[in-house]
């Protein structure tokens, strides 16, 4: 399965786990998706995004060259918390980000727990509420 998108907190968060076998075609599919479920969410939706390395990407123009794709610009949109552990694709990340979606509210953040502790921390409105983990097989596949 390429990808899987799904609410871990209806209308709020969504988790969206990429495996590396995306075609890098897909990903236009991927944010088109991930659009939809952002602007039928409740302000704000924060999406958790846990990707594995793609060999076909390379370089920073090899991002921006991703199918056209553009930051998800929306009312809705809240933060992106990108689970990453490999520092080096961490730095990668951030240095394209910067560079081609200065307006997009991200964290790169190690592991999960870290992610909703992060989350939990910029949107007060999440403290209360249980946010279970979830495991890419668990989600459904769009």
């Amino acid at each position: 399965m390429p990808y899987t998108l799904k609410w871990l907190v209806a209308n709020r968060i969504l988790h969206l786990y990429v495996s590396s076998d995306v075609p890098i075609q897909m990903w236009g599919e991927i944010q088109a998706a991930i659009y939809t479920h952002v602007a039928e969410g409740m302000a704000s939706v924060h999406l958790i995004v846990e990707a594995e390395l793609n060999p076909n990407v390379k370089t920073i123009s090899d991002i921006k060259n991703l199918s056209g794709l553009r930051p998800i610009v929306h009312p809705n949109m809240g933060w992106i918390m990108i689970l990453q552990r490999n520092i080096m694709v961490r730095l990668f990340a951030t240095v394209a980000l910067q560079l081609y979606s200065p307006q997009v509210n991200y964290e790169m953040v190690s592991d999960y727990d870290h992610a909703v502790a992060a989350l939990k921390h910029r949107d007060e409105s999440l403290r209360a509420l249980h946010i279970p983990k979830i495991m890419p097989e668990d989600a459904m596949t769009l």
